[in-house]
């Protein structure tokens, strides 16, 4: 693993020993997940990194995937994540995926009309469907 994916995989390990975060990765970029143990439809939490240093968290669901700009951030998204004060948004159209977002506030979302909106939380007791 590179310095720049260590890094991260030792902040992340020290900021959230209580999630159990596991290292997945075999190249030289971070791969590390958590299982989500409320049994609810998220799965987890990944983090990976790639060629260029781009940061990524996703949840167990497919197109999940969401840029993160910083440690600093991704660390904010976990602790909020994790405490259901955002929650992942994922929109379908045509039963497509069509874009994936967070958002602390469901109301606030931005609806298209014949757009499937997909909200998971972590505890799986705020997760819903809206469809416009």
């Amino acid at each position: 693993m590179n310095i720049y994916s260590k890094n991260i995989y030792i902040e992340i390990l020290l900021k959230f020993p209580s999630l159990n975060f596991e290292d997945e990765s075999d190249d030289d970029f971070l791969l590390m997940h958590c299982e989500n143990l409320n049994a609810a439809e998220i799965g987890g939490i990944a983090i990976r990194t790639t060629e260029d240093n781009s940061i990524w968290i996703q949840n167990h669901l497919p197109n999940s995937s969401y840029s993160v700009d910083s440690i600093e951030e991704l660390e904010m998204l976990i602790e909020k994540i994790t405490n259901e004060k955002i929650f992942w948004v994922i929109a379908y159209k045509n039963g497509n995926w069509y874009e994936t977002t967070l958002t602390n506030d469901v109301i606030k979302i931005e609806k298209e009309k014949n757009v499937l909106y997909k909200i998971l939380s972590w505890s799986g007791k705020n997760d819903q469907k809206i469809i416009q």
